[in-house]
């Protein structure tokens, strides 16, 4: 009697060893220095390892397009990245993996090691607006949008490629303080800066943040 072929379904652990690989490959075919730690952080997964059927979750291969679970694509472009936004069809079919997706400020401020601001006016009512990108603890990247007086969680890609290399490059050696990115305009905003901070906030950074930044301050210092 022939025996019935059954489907060889990876376990969590071989599917993570296998996604490491796939990152390894993708940062030494480009050549790009912190993309590994920037998918990595970023919660990006190969489009064909989501939604190809016949994609055998074993083979390595170099993976061009890159997802995250807000429905925004890395694509591989030759040795270059980019960014492309908002693709409706993706919405509905993307789980989050992040396990402390949802949490209030205060509690995301006490599980991360640093902070990322993107700070400057609104274009239109020239209202304040920032992008705040939390370094966890665990390196994932968690990213808010400040806007018209309320928070909204969002696509850390929305930082935008040189800020995350930034961030991602050389993770040991980020030193607090301004940072000075040249073309880089993740939000429409005017009169921009950046700025990074170690968590928990020190009073040389509250200072700094009180000066440049006075509507974030009571939503950052926490309880």
């Amino acid at each position: 009697m022939r025996k019935k072929k059954t489907s060889f379904i990876p376990s969590l652990e071989t599917v993570h060893y296998q996604l490491q690989r796939h990152i390894k490959l993708t940062e030494s075919y480009t050549e790009i220095k912190g993309l590994n730690n920037l998918i990595k952080n970023c919660r990006l997964k190969p489009y064909n390892f989501l939604f190809n059927k016949k994609y055998n979750h074993m083979d390595v291969i170099l993976h061009r397009e890159w997802v995250d679970e807000f429905g925004n694509y890395l694509i591989i472009d030759k040795k270059k990245i980019k960014i492309i936004y908002n693709d409706l069809w993706l919405h509905d079919k993307l789980v989050c993996s992040d396990l402390y997706y949802g949490l209030s400020l205060n509690k995301i401020i006490k599980i991360s090691k640093c902070i990322h601001i993107f700070y400057g006016k609104d274009e239109d009512l020239y209202q304040d607006c920032a992008l705040i990108t939390f370094v966890g603890l665990d390196n994932f990247y968690r990213s808010y949008l400040f806007l018209y007086d309320e928070w909204q969680i969002v696509s850390s890609l929305l930082l935008g490629i040189p800020s995350l290399l930034y961030l991602s490059a050389n993770p040991k050696k980020l030193k607090a303080g301004q940072i000075s990115i040249k073309k880089n305009d993740p939000i429409p905003c005017l009169s921009s800066s950046e700025w990074l901070f170690s968590l928990p906030l020190s009073q040389k950074a509250v200072s700094q943040l009180d000066k440049e930044c006075p509507s974030l301050l009571p939503f950052l210092i926490g309880d």
